[in-house]
């Protein structure tokens, strides 16, 4: 199974956690106290020692006393699940202004039917990563009476209008037709939808040998 981020994680130690990431993606190497307190904005050493505590508490780091000393651990590198989208509505272990920062891709896993029009199963994992380009399949909130909706669109610009078109061509649902200032103030891009992963289990294999007969048979 993919591994999943503890949500007791704090805003500030998002911000940490992503800063690790993100210069280890960059530099090939961990960040000191100092480059953490850059990256995130907390000052006082003691405050960031105090996060990475819990953060090898909760298993997503480990530390060795030198300097860069802090490492990654496997419920990190092996691709976490940093949210679940439980139908149209999107919860996320991170803030989405510290995904933004997240140097690699990461899991969304997937609850429900809503979007079996596209072909997308409940108990699917969406893999997220952050850059993307018109044609790109989206995953996007839009906020409706204080609630965030999720959607999964294919994003094109067409001049001043942007076209949310269905994940799935399959999907002859119409297009969503937005006024791109509307698009680039009332919607937030998550991230592009670089894989989709899916867990099928197989029946068991007979007993009976390859062109063998099972049961009575014909005569």
């Amino acid at each position: 199974m993919t591994p999943r981020l503890p949500c007791q994680l704090s805003k500030n130690q998002q911000l940490i956690f992503a800063a690790i990431a993100h210069t280890i993606h960059q530099q090939g190497m961990p960040p000191t106290i100092r480059e953490i307190s850059h990256l995130t904005a907390l000052r006082n050493p003691s405050q960031i020692d105090y996060h990475l505590n819990h953060l090898e508490r909760y298993g997503v780091i480990t530390r060795v006393p030198k300097c860069r000393g802090i490492h990654l651990t496997d419920l990190v590198r092996s691709l976490p699940v940093l949210g679940q989208l439980h139908n149209q509505h999107l919860k996320l272990l991170l803030h989405p202004s510290v995904l933004d920062r997240f140097p690699f891709p990461y899991a969304i896993n997937v609850e429900g039917s809503i979007w079996q029009s596209d072909h997308i199963c409940h108990g699917d994992y969406l893999l997220i990563s952050g850059s993307y380009q018109p044609g790109d399949l989206l995953l996007i909130t839009q906020e409706q009476d204080d609630t965030q909706i999720a959607f999964l669109k294919r994003w094109n610009l067409q001049e001043q209008v942007a076209a949310l078109h269905p994940a799935h061509p399959d999907n002859i649902a119409p297009p969503l037709m937005l006024q791109r200032e509307y698009w680039e103030h009332a919607w937030r891009v998550i991230g592009k939808v670089v894989a989709l992963h899916r867990f099928v289990s197989c029946p068991p294999l007979s007993a009976s040998g390859p062109g063998e007969q099972t049961g009575r048979g014909a005569h």
